[in-house]
């Protein structure tokens, strides 16, 4: 169950990723990336991680995508073939940004 959970949490992934870039008008100029998704094991609940690049379009990016979740949920039914389609949440992944900020910390230290 637990690897089933893992490939159908990467095939959203990655649907989710060309939806966004497809389907959702983005900031010219900037990145967008699912960087990890998280699937409950009952496929009801998904918790996307997004990153963008750069990072000033990170809060007009995450609007946008809150505000057509439901648009992008219903793109997701016709691209993959589930019973049940999990209803979407989008976090902002910042591990990218905190790993940055650690080494140019570090990098001072060695100064």
């Amino acid at each position: 169950m637990v690897e089933r959970n893992v490939k159908m949490g990467e095939m959203i992934r990655q649907q989710l990723g060309e939806i966004i870039i497809e389907e959702v008008e983005l900031p010219m100029g900037s990145i967008v990336t699912v960087t990890k998704l998280d699937l409950s094991p009952d496929f009801k609940n998904a918790r996307a991680y997004i990153s963008v690049v750069p990072d000033e379009f990170a809060k007009k990016v995450m609007g946008t995508l809150i505000l057509k979740v439901k648009s992008i949920q219903n793109i997701l039914v016709h691209k993959i073939n589930m019973r049940v389609v999990p209803r979407i949440k989008f976090f902002l992944d910042e591990i990218e940004q905190e790993a940055m900020e650690l080494d140019r910390l570090l990098d001072n230290l060695n100064k």
